[in-house]
């Protein structure tokens, strides 16, 4: 017996046996570079770690530097027309369909 992974395009469901060939057609489907999901994923992860901080120890400082954390995200999602889609917590996308 063996077992076969496999991983699929949630978008056009394009099966790949390789995670990182998957992964690279998914970018192509939300329009964005490796360098920019990195870059993505780091605005994230700010707004998380700023929002942590902040209701930890909520203050004008740390309410700014959660907003400009939001704002950068925002920005930056907008510029690259990244809408309804979002890091689960396996780190695969999940796609809002409400959008």
């Amino acid at each position: 017996m063996k077992i076969i992974v496999k991983y699929q395009c949630q978008w056009c469901k394009k099966d790949y046996s390789d995670r990182n060939q998957c992964f690279a057609h998914e970018l192509k489907h939300i329009g964005i570079t490796k360098e920019e999901y990195e870059e993505w994923m780091v605005k994230q992860r700010n707004v998380r770690d700023t929002s942590f901080k902040q209701l930890d120890s909520s203050n004008e400082k740390t309410r700014k530097s959660f907003d400009n954390a939001v704002e950068e995200l925002i920005k930056f999602e907008e510029e690259h027309n990244i809408h309804g889609v979002h890091l689960g917590d396996t780190g695969s996308f999940i796609i809002d369909d409400n959008k």
